[in-house]
């Protein structure tokens, strides 16, 4: 298979960082469209990504390539600080085969992408859109400022 999911990515990681990080460890040159980010449950980043190598060939070079998992360091883009994460490099789960885009399963070149897979974040304005949907601020502002009786 030509699909591989990177398991372990910082949630506001961007394009450009982690496809210049695939090549440098793999030798795969991936295109624009060769990541998908995987959305979670609640709409935002889930930490995973899908990676298209063009064919199984490469996909295998790169498996053997990042075998373990390796480290992917960036620099967190709301407060400037140097993250580490263990990411892993693996065959897709069943749930996420279903997941990629319609034209992957021999669909017609117009259907669309899958709602659960989405062009990975390529700038900071690409990444807000899922600002407030990874827990972020949870629970913060009820009933605060409130003065009793109010």
């Amino acid at each position: 298979d030509r699909w591989l999911c990177l398991d372990g990515l910082s949630f506001d990681a961007l394009l450009e960082e982690v496809t210049a990080w695939v090549q440098k460890l793999s030798g795969c040159n991936l295109g624009q469209a060769g990541l998908l980010l995987a959305l979670g449950p609640h709409g935002g980043p889930s930490g995973r990504a899908v990676v298209d190598f063009g064919c199984a060939e490469r996909a295998a070079d790169a498996l053997l390539a990042l075998d373990q998992g390796r480290v992917f360091e960036h620099t967190g883009l709301y407060n400037g600080v140097t993250k580490e994460r263990l990411v892993l490099l693996r065959p897709l789960r069943r749930q996420e085969k279903v997941l990629l885009p319609p034209i992957c399963h021999g669909a017609p070149a117009g259907a669309g992408p899958s709602e659960a897979l989405v062009p990975f974040p390529a700038d900071v304005q690409a990444l807000e859109q899922f600002q407030g949907t990874t827990g972020r601020g949870r629970g913060r502002g009820r009933g605060r400022g409130r003065g009793r009786g109010s």
